[in-house]
């Protein structure tokens, strides 16, 4: 089956994305710590007053953003892998 595309590039199945309550759960993380991270530049999509968020582009962006060496803060996953699926990494 072809994969359909829009004005944007291809279609990717909603299934891969997480609202800010289901990211939080997943991550282990506050809500203020989903919110500091879309502020220095986590891909969010906004759809009325909730955000979305796309779990491969989460998990290149903890990637991206916390060092392998670093110890986790309060409120940081201990892995940047944590609860995202296998199929984004």
């Amino acid at each position: 089956m072809a994969e359909e595309s829009g004005p944007h590039g291809p279609a990717r199945p909603l299934d891969d994305f997480l609202d800010q309550g289901e990211l939080c759960a997943t991550l282990k993380v506050s809500r203020s710590t989903v919110t500091g991270w879309r502020e220095k530049g986590l891909p969010a999509y906004r759809l009325g007053t909730r955000f979305w968020f796309d779990e491969a582009e989460v998990a290149a962006f903890l990637r991206a953003t916390l060092r392998r060496d670093e110890k986790p803060k309060r409120g940081t996953p201990a892995s940047m892998d944590e609860g995202v699926s296998s199929e984004s990494r």
